[in-house]
């Protein structure tokens, strides 16, 4: 009677919990520990009372309700009802709840739900409740993991138990996206620690769960999330996601235009970084232009400027020593969009620096997009970034680079030679600020003396 009356109804569930039906239900399981029914329907009555309620969840975890549903996970391993409710119910109770996180986990939580996973391995809804109950032992705080979840995770074996989930109910969109969600948590500080890498098995169930699901955008999210952490770790890791096709999967992505494009970007400068192969197998399919396409959208969130720096680091990657990457970048817009993102976020030094590797990218040895920079302002953005950003030795450097073939041209790929061509007699006829250009020159090179070695003799207009 009771989960009738408060499930879907918050204002009922906030009535049950202050006549004590929270601690009801946890004496309940307490007292009849063999009855799976007790047990099942107890769990259910704890997930529908905390459910979006803060004070019920506070009233669950000083009852010991943690404890109490991991105890029954353990005790009927082979109730199909009380394993699923049970997941759920951990699923509710820890998620962003640290204290709940901790006690969970000290309870046995983690290999209890790894073991429910593998025992109904058939079982769709037990295998999505399960992934959803590690994913919240997992997300203990909005901005921070739980380090030591974290670590009985991964010792329990759960990345394997979740791959077998993802294999064994490819069909399910729901399976498929909270098992992407727990692989993107777990996955978030591989890089930090090769010994947890996650293998080719993995990097495959996430890739075919893009390619089946592509319409299905959180899952798309999570997913570009999870390939950009892994592919970071090793070289090993790009390899393996090259191989089950990412590169594929990941414009196929961008293309429509998922809310995580920093990831996505991220993940495609991970594969074909140093490897030419790649750069051009990404060019075929497309990648330098939707990169270039979500440079240009205009997101009003907090990680517009993580998708304008991803996206800078991409280009830059698939561009460096690959003309047929530049002619495309150059007809997408690429030299325009770099420009705009560095003129929108002056005040970002990351922007600014990885503005102008793409931009040295872009017009290194290219006259038409060399052309494109003139006449987008590049110049004037990269000077401006000099002088907001004097004090970034690697920024510096960059921008003498870029500023060095937009002025002349010369071979030599090293600051001491910008005085000789800014003075030489190629110099292009510059445009309004060349005198801030040579301030900003001049002193890079005397604030950031290891670069130099050559004085800078001064900047004239040559006409």
């Amino acid at each position: 009677a009771l989960f009738g009356l408060i499930l879907g109804n918050v204002e009922n569930a906030t009535r049950a919990g202050v006549a004590g039906a929270v601690e009801a239900s946890v004496a309940a399981m307490r007292t009849h520990t063999r009855c799976a029914v007790v047990q099942e329907r107890a769990c259910s009555n704890l997930c529908s009372l905390t459910y979006l309620n803060v004070t019920n969840s506070i009233r669950a975890e000083d009852a010991g309700a943690v404890e109490a549903v991991v105890a029954a996970l353990l005790r009927h391993t082979g109730n199909v009802g009380v394993q699923h409710n049970a997941c759920k119910a951990i699923s509710g109770l820890t998620f962003v709840n640290m204290p709940a996180c901790n006690r969970a986990g000290i309870a046995g939580a983690v290999r209890a739900v790894v073991a429910a996973m593998r025992g109904h391995a058939e079982d769709e809804d037990i295998q999505g409740q399960g992934c959803a109950a590690l994913t919240g032992m997992l997300y203990g705080h909005p901005n921070r993991r739980h380090a030591k979840n974290m670590i009985r995770v991964w010792n329990a074996g759960a990345v394997e138990t979740v791959v077998a989930a993802m294999r064994g109910h490819p069909e399910s969109e729901v399976v498929q996206l909270r098992a992407c969600v727990t692989m993107c948590i777990l996955c978030s500080g591989i890089a930090d620690d090769d010994t947890r890498r996650v293998d080719a098995s993995a990097i495959e169930a996430v890739v075919a769960a893009m390619r089946r699901h592509a319409e299905l955008e959180p899952l798309q999210n999570h997913a570009c999330a999870t390939l950009d952490f892994v592919t970071a770790g090793s070289k090993e890791s790009r390899t393996w996601a090259e191989n089950v096709g990412a590169i594929e999967v990941l414009v196929t992505a961008l293309r429509r235009n998922p809310l995580e494009a920093h990831h996505a970007c991220g993940a495609l400068c991970h594969i074909v970084d140093g490897n030419k192969v790649n750069k051009t197998k990404a060019g075929i399919m497309g990648a330098v232009e939707v990169v270039v396409e979500a440079m240009q959208r205009r997101v009003n969130n907090f990680n517009d400027i993580e998708v304008k720096e991803r996206a800078c680091d991409a280009l830059y990657t698939m561009l460096s020593d690959n003309e047929e990457n530049k002619a495309r970048a150059g007809i997408a817009g690429a030299v325009e969009a770099v420009v705009a993102a560095m003129c929108r976020f002056t005040g970002s030094a990351s922007v600014q620096e990885r503005g102008c590797a793409a931009l040295y990218a872009l017009i290194s040895y290219h006259a038409e997009n060399k052309i494109k920079a003139e006449n987008a302002g590049a110049f004037e953005a990269v000077v401006t970034a000099m002088r907001q950003h004097a004090a970034i030795e690697s920024l510096q450097s960059q921008a003498c680079e870029v500023m060095r073939f937009m002025i002349g041209g010369n071979a030599k790929y090293n600051i001491q030679a910008l005085p000789q061509v800014m003075n030489g007699g190629n110099a292009k006829r510059m445009q309004a600020g060349d005198a801030a250009a040579a301030v900003a020159v001049d002193n890079a090179m005397r604030t950031h003396t290891k670069e130099q070695r050559a004085p800078i003799t001064g900047l004239r207009r040559n006409t």
